[in-house]
């Protein structure tokens, strides 16, 4: 392509250390239907650990399931391991990032097939951005 390359990264150096309140070990990612019906699949082999779905207020929720409505507040210190297990497209798997970040464990229970962001923010080392390649557009 044209142009200089340019990674998107998170900028850690602005973030406050989450406080630890653990509630429940398991963490899964139900904010969209089929994000919910995958992690819904799951959660039978992580009830006995605990587990809390972060999820919206929609149709599609299983309100016997223990869910969590985002927005949440220190929502990285109320777990301890991401178990990631979105089916479909994932375009920016920020929570990965942040999970590494926080030295949060995770469990990739999807097809590493898959060529989206997920696999991508999964294997991408943390670092600080490189913003210099934006200061000629300013």
């Amino acid at each position: 392509g044209v142009g200089k390359h340019f990674e998107k990264r998170i900028n850690f150096a602005i973030y406050k250390e989450p406080i630890k309140n653990v509630q429940f070990e398991n963490l899964f990612l139900g904010t969209n239907r089929q994000y919910y019906s995958a992690a819904e699949y799951y959660v039978p082999y992580y009830e006995s650990e605990g587990y809390s779905i972060l999820t919206c207020n929609g149709e599609f929720v299983n309100k016997k399931l223990n869910n969590i409505f985002s927005p949440v507040d220190n929502l990285l210190g109320l777990f301890n391991t991401y178990v990631y297990t979105k089916e479909t497209f994932d375009p920016a798997p920020r929570l990965i990032q942040e999970c590494l970040y926080f030295n949060k464990k995770i469990e990739y229970n999807r097809d590493k097939g898959l060529k989206d962001g997920g696999l991508v923010y999964f294997n991408r080392k943390i670092q600080k951005p490189n913003v210099d390649v934006l200061s000629e557009f300013l």
